[in-house]
């Protein structure tokens, strides 16, 4: 989704080479793929993070402790920040 959004951007610059606009980047672009981006993070964190929190919830039900819960949080923020970490490394590649 993200690429597509790049080679709009592109092709806009592409559109009118005379004018001094076209050498910026449409704004509405800018605005619609920084939200596009900030949407896709949340949901790489927001999303382990739920699932894994439930699960930790049910086997301390079923086992009543809490020592379930915080391994899913760990385990969570582990799995997001890596997902994290390879989106920005392809956006970094793209934008180059």
């Amino acid at each position: 989704m993200l690429q597509k959004t790049f080679i709009i951007m592109e092709n806009s610059q592409k559109e009118k080479p005379d004018t001094e606009k076209s050498s910026k980047p449409n704004q509405k672009v800018i605005l619609a793929s920084l939200l596009q981006t900030g949407i896709e993070f949340a949901i790489i964190l927001g999303l382990p993070l739920y699932l894994l929190i439930m699960a930790g919830k049910w086997l301390d039900q079923k086992q009543n402790t809490h020592f379930f819960v915080l391994i899913g949080i760990l385990l969570a923020l582990s799995i997001s920040s890596f997902a994290i970490y390879k989106r920005i490394k392809e956006i970094t590649r793209l934008l180059k």
